[in-house]
């Protein structure tokens, strides 16, 4: 059984459920351009367990941590962790990347005066 909320149907689709069911013509003709906009997100096959365990970095003890040569990510201060994952997203955009290289200031500002 789904529910219906916004006018959008939402719930799991079972493999059991008979589709013929559905009145899809009824459905287009309520829409206000009268076309059925349908969205089927998940996978149709079975997902497989990953064949290793997945260990983060947060979860190591302290002389673990310090052996990883190369840490990747920024530290969330406080909550900036969506404008950094935002950061790290743009860092593997190349032409983002030469553009800010490119484009560096003729001159910074410290405390308010040219330096």
């Amino acid at each position: 059984v789904m529910a219906k909320s916004k006018g959008l149907w939402k719930g799991v689709l079972k493999d059991d459920m008979d589709l013929s069911s559905i009145d899809f013509k009824a459905a287009a003709e309520k829409a206000k351009d009268r076309t059925l906009h349908l969205l089927l997100m998940g996978s149709a096959t079975q997902i497989a367990k990953p064949t290793t365990k997945t260990i983060f970095l947060e979860d190591l003890p302290p002389e673990e941590i310090a052996k990883v040569q190369e840490p990747s990510g920024l530290v969330n201060m406080g909550n900036t962790c969506y404008l950094n994952s935002v950061v790290q997203c743009l860092r593997n955009v190349e032409p983002f990347r030469q553009a800010l290289i490119q484009n560096t200031p003729a001159s910074t500002q410290v405390g308010g005066m040219n330096s």
